[in-house]
């Protein structure tokens, strides 16, 4: 991707005049907010800038590097051309857009809360969708199975997984990292959207702002300011596609809960910012406008396909299902001290090939066919080594706002690692989690050493260098703790898409069946 360039959207004409001695600063601040490639370029070179404050958005790139680079950078770009003709760049075309109308539906709604930080978001918010403006241009085809699949109904996140085999926010950061942004995966964390919280801001955002009840830790979530851009970019998605379907609606909902205003005015500013966007030809060439879908009326529901058979377990049982692990200590935290959340794990991507030898052991939670703790550790355990993850641990919330060691398997001493308890701060990932602002998170190597200072102390040693997986350990309202796990200490070797799917799976239903368990122990300690 690194060496895939961007087309140039503007005119030579354009691009000639902004190589004058008599250019002003403003002038090509201008051309570059309808330029993604040259944007990209400004914010990738001000960001590689070695400064103490990081750059905050395009303005300030464009001040910080002066008209000297400037130039320099907007040179070559006018080489390539657009052509509208060739159904990659015609795709790589529509990503931008969809970018573009992100980037402004984040600015209206930062402008209206006197944000700060507008320009900063606004432009992440954008940036954030390179992975899609340059992998039609790599692989038109695939990128065209993708279009068609979201078109007849399926959702895009599961059919990009399964299509390009990763997680296309996260390559986007990655791919920006790469480019010279050195805390781009660090925001991608921080602007990922937990599908729980979604879920709550949906179901609150139909209330009137006075009638809507959040909890504590929901409340502080929604305060957070990188998710929105996230929730933008999801919008504009959609609103290509059908500006009345029910989950367009759903997140105008989620919107208007996070901004705290009316959900009218919510989807008001968002129409005008895509007649807006509908005006600035650039983007157009062919392409319909974002408007358009709000001249038509409301289609038929478009039909979900039916899943194609999963194919045939890749994957052995492993021997590791008939061996127990460590009896859980009894001074360990019981789950009744677990903070609450309302929860309900999003599903993993369609006919992941990881998901077949994972039958068992879910259907046996669904069926509540095991018996014990015990038995329920050592499937689990089972079930992990057979995506590749040897090491895990599971930590439950203790007494005091801190975070207990309940279980370990695949550590030098499991017995040292049960002991560890610690608290955690706002900003942890972990807490993040235990919050429900994420559901599972897969840190690949390349985020490694960037998500390694957002753990608690007592875990940054841990992260082997192939990466690790969490997920958080829910049953209905409650968030029980969190699982993490990986290939080893010394590990090269980290997860794919499908094992991350099927890891996702593992922590769903993981936590219904403890607290059962949990449960039918105290039962029949109390009859003794």
């Amino acid at each position: 991707m690194r060496d895939t360039p961007l087309p140039a959207l503007g005119s030579p004409l354009e691009f000639g005049a902004l190589q004058g001695q008599q250019v002003q600063l403003p002038a090509l601040l201008a051309q570059a907010e309808l330029e993604p490639a040259l944007a990209l370029a400004i914010l990738c070179a001000g960001h590689r800038s070695e400064r103490a404050i990081a750059p905050r958005g395009l303005k300030h790139c464009i001040n910080l590097l002066g008209l000297d680079q400037l130039q320099a950078l907007a040179r070559p770009l006018a080489q390539h051309r657009l052509d509208p003709r060739q159904p990659g760049m015609r795709m790589a075309l529509q990503a931008m857009a969809d970018s573009r109308l992100a980037g402004l539906f984040v600015l209206r709604w930062l402008r209206a809360a006197l944000a700060s930080d507008e320009d900063a978001r606004q432009w992440f918010t954008v940036a954030a969708g390179v992975a899609r403006w340059k992998l039609p241009l790599i692989e038109p085809e695939r990128a065209a199975d993708v279009e068609a699949r979201v078109e007849a109904g399926e959702r895009r996140a599961p059919v990009e997984l399964t299509v390009w085999g990763c997680d296309l926010s996260q390559l986007s950061t990655l791919h920006l990292q790469d480019l010279g942004w050195r805390h781009a995966p660090a925001l991608g964390v921080d602007a990922a959207l937990a599908p729980m919280l979604l879920a709550t801001a949906a179901r609150q955002g139909r209330l009137p702002p006075e009638q809507r009840e959040l909890s504590e830790a929901d409340a502080a979530a929604l305060r957070a300011p990188m998710p929105l851009c996230s929730l933008a970019g999801l919008l504009a998605h959609e609103a290509r596609h059908d500006w009345f379907s029910s989950r367009f609606n759903g997140m105008v909902s989620a919107a208007a809960c996070w901004l705290g205003r009316e959900r009218e005015e919510v989807l008001q500013g968002l129409q005008r910012q895509a007649v807006y966007a509908s005006g600035e030809l650039r983007f157009r060439r062919g392409l319909l406008a974002p408007a358009n879908g709000l001249l038509k009326p409301p289609r038929a529901p478009r039909a979900r396909p039916a899943p194609a058979p999963a194919p045939a377990a890749a994957l052995s049982e492993s021997p590791a299902r008939a061996a127990g692990p460590s009896t859980p200590t009894a001074t360990s935290p019981a789950p009744a001290s677990a903070s609450e959340h309302a929860s309900r794990p999003s599903q993993p991507a369609a006919n992941a090939p990881a998901q077949a030898p994972l039958h068992t052991y879910l259907q046996d939670c669904r069926e509540r066919r095991l018996t014990d703790l015990r038995a329920l550790f050592a499937a689990h355990v089972g079930a992990l080594a057979e995506i590749g993850l040897s090491r895990c641990a599971l930590f439950l919330s203790a007494e005091g706002g801190q975070l207990g060691c309940y279980f370990a398997h695949g550590h030098h001493d499991p017995a040292a690692v049960r002991r560890l308890r610690f608290a955690l701060a706002p900003e942890d990932l972990l807490a993040k989690l235990l919050r429900g602002q994420l559901e599972a998170f897969w840190i690949q190597p390349a985020q490694v050493e960037s998500v390694r200072a957002k753990l608690p102390e007592a875990l940054r040693e841990w992260p082997p260098s192939g990466g690790f997986a969490l997920a958080a350990a829910r049953h209905g309202a409650r968030t029980l703790g969190l699982w993490w796990a990986d290939a080893g200490a010394t590990s090269e070797i980290g997860l794919d898409p499908a094992r991350f799917s099927a890891f996702r799976q593992l922590g769903a239903a993981f936590g219904p069946e403890f607290t059962r368990l949990v449960q039918a122990q105290r039962e029949r300690a109390a009859t003794r």
